[in-house]
C-alpha cells in the first residue's frame, strides 16, 4: 500500500512533536524531584543608597512568583516585551489572581508556586517546589518595591544537565525594567509605557539619566541586589500530605503542626513559604555629591569700596560612602576689579572679606542642619 501525502504529513507532524517533547526531556531516572528556593533579598541603604525607600512606603520585596514549565513556555524574556498578566505583576497587581493568568490553559505548565513577600530590602523567603521529568524548567520574578515596573528574576533555568538533576546552585540578581513604565526613580508616580517596549537590565550607567534611582557612573558594575539558592530537597513530603495530617490531629514537626488551614495556598507547593529579615554583608557603592546650577548675581555693595557680588547653589544629594565630596556652595567676588588692581589694600581688604563671609556662611548652615564636625560641603 502507497503512503498517501495526507498519511506522511501526519507522520512527519507526529515525529516532530514526538522529538520536540523529547528534547525538553530529562532522561534521568528521578521521575520527579524537589526543590527549595530561597530568595534573599540584598537591597541595603550602603549598596543603595540614592533615593533608597525609607518613608511612606519602605524598601520591599513582593512574593515570589514563579513557574515550572517545559521549554515551549515563556514567562518573561530579556529583550521581549512582557507579557499582559506579567505586566500586571510588575505594576503591582495581586498574585492571587495573577497566577491563574500568567499560564492560561497551557499544557507546558507543570505548576506555579507563590512565596511570602518580604517585608524589608533586606531578608529572605523560601519555597519548595516539585519539577517532573517532562518539565526541567523553571522561570521566576520577584517585583522590587516600591518601583515603577522593576523587577529581579530568573527565566527559563533549566535544572536537568546531561540528564542529571542538578543538587545546588547560587544566582545573583540584577535589576532588569519590564518596559511598563517610563518612571526614574523608586517612587515615581504612574506613567504608562505606550507601546510597552522590550524587558532591559538596568544597569549602572542605562539609563543614562541622573535622576534615575540606579545611576552609580562611578562604578562599572551594579552589586547585586538579591540572590536566590536552589537546593535538592530529599525525601520530601508534599503540602498536601502534611496539611492532612494536621487536619487530623497526626502527630509531626512543630514546623508541620504550625501549617494554616488556608488550602489553596499550597497549590503547586510542598512546603510553605517563610518570610524573615537578616543582614547581609556590608556593600558599599560610593555616591558623589550633586548640587544644583549656581543662583543669579546678587547685586554688589560697597565693601572697601570695590564691591562685593555672591551667588549661592544648594545641595541635591549629600556624598554617602565615600563618594565625592560637594563643590562650594557660595561664590563671592570683587566687583570693581580696575580698583582693586590699582589700589592692592582695597584687593587684600576685599579677599578678608570673603573668606570670612564664606565661613560664616558654612557656619550658619552646618548649625541649621545640625552636622557634627567641620565639614567641606552643607547637608
Amino acid at each position: 500500500m502507497i503512503p498517501t501525502v495526507t498519511s506522511l504529513l501526519a507522520a512527519t507532524f507526529w515525529l516532530v512533536s514526538s522529538l520536540q517533547v523529547a528534547s525538553g526531556a530529562c532522561r534521568s531516572s528521578e521521575e520527579s524531584v524537589t526543590y527549595e528556593l530561597t530568595f534573599h533579598g540584598d537591597w541595603s541603604q550602603t549598596a543603595f543608597p540614592k533615593q533608597y525607600p525609607i518613608y511612606r512606603k519602605n524598601a520591599q520585596w513582593s512574593p515570589v512568583l514563579g513557574a515550572v514549565h517545559n521549554s515551549r513556555f515563556q514567562m518573561w524574556k530579556e529583550g521581549e516585551v512582557s507579557s499582559e498578566p506579567f505586566s500586571r505583576f510588575v505594576e503591582g497587581a495581586d498574585i492571587k489572581n495573577l497566577r491563574p493568568a500568567l499560564t492560561g490553559r497551557s499544557t507546558d505548565v507543570y505548576t506555579t508556586f507563590a512565596s511570602d513577600g518580604v517585608p524589608s530590602g533586606v531578608g529572605s523567603t523560601s519555597i519548595q517546589f516539585r519539577m517532573h521529568r517532562e518539565f526541567t524548567e523553571v522561570s521566576f520574578a520577584v517585583r522590587i518595591d516600591p518601583s515603577p515596573d522593576w523587577f529581579v528574576g530568573q527565566s527559563s533555568l533549566d535544572l536537568c544537565r546531561s540528564g542529571e538533576w542538578l543538587h545546588d546552585m547560587t544566582l545573583d540578581l540584577y535589576p532588569f525594567d519590564a518596559g511598563t513604565d517610563q518612571g526614574f526613580m523608586f517612587t515615581s508616580p504612574d506613567f504608562p509605557e505606550v507601546p510597552r517596549q522590550p524587558i532591559v537590565e538596568i544597569t549602572s550607567r542605562v539609563p543614562s539619566h541622573p535622576a534615575n534611582s540606579f545611576f552609580y557612573p562611578r562604578v562599572a558594575h551594579l552589586p547585586r541586589i538579591a540572590h536566590v539558592t536552589l537546593s535538592r530537597v530529599h525525601n520530601a513530603q508534599p503540602a498536601w500530605m502534611r496539611l492532612l495530617q494536621s487536619d487530623r490531629g497526626v502527630a509531626g514537626t512543630e514546623q508541620d503542626n504550625a501549617i494554616p488551614k488556608n488550602k489553596s495556598r499550597f497549590y503547586g507547593l510542598i512546603k510553605d513559604s517563610k518570610a524573615t529579615t537578616t543582614i547581609s554583608d556590608q556593600v558599599l557603592t560610593p555616591l558623589d555629591c550633586e548640587v544644583t546650577s549656581w543662583g543669579g548675581w546678587s547685586h554688589c555693595d560697597v565693601t572697601c569700596r570695590v564691591g562685593l557680588k555672591r551667588r549661592f547653589r544648594l545641595v541635591q544629594q549629600k556624598p554617602m560612602n565615600h563618594g565625592e565630596a560637594c563643590a562650594d556652595l557660595v561664590d563671592v567676588v570683587i566687583c570693581d576689579k580696575t580698583m582693586a588692581l590699582v589700589k592692592p589694600e582695597k584687593k587684600k581688604c576685599a579677599q578678608k572679606h570673603i573668606a570670612k563671609e564664606k565661613k560664616r556662611y558654612m557656619k550658619q548652615q552646618l548649625r541649621n542642619f545640625n552636622t557634627k564636625g567641620k565639614r567641606k560641603y552643607i547637608v
